[in-house]
């Protein structure tokens, strides 16, 4: 079972490589998010979020900050499915 999140970061409009922003995968839990990973967007703004097994397929978020910390960007929840890796383009404004 594939256990990442992977992808691209954007610049919304321009379509720009956004590298070396920080990207954190989270796990939704009601109003809470439970961190699983995090990693810096490299060259082309590209990512991959490995996490840890988990008992059940989770639904999974990503926050996107800059690299001085400030938060950008919350992705919508997604629910993941086993054995599939959650892949996405991701728009920053």
């Amino acid at each position: 079972m594939n256990r990442a999140i992977s992808g691209r970061l954007v610049e919304q409009g321009t379509g720009r490589p956004l590298c070396g922003h920080l990207v954190v995968a989270g796990r939704v839990l009601g109003n809470r998010i439970l961190l699983l990973g995090r990693e810096r967007s490299g060259p082309e703004g590209r990512f991959r979020v490995e996490y840890p097994p988990l008992s059940e397929p989770p639904d999974l978020t990503l926050l996107v900050l800059d690299p001085e910390g400030a938060l950008l960007y919350i992705e919508p929840p997604h629910r993941s499915i086993p054995g599939a890796e959650l892949h996405l383009v991701v728009e920053v404004g």
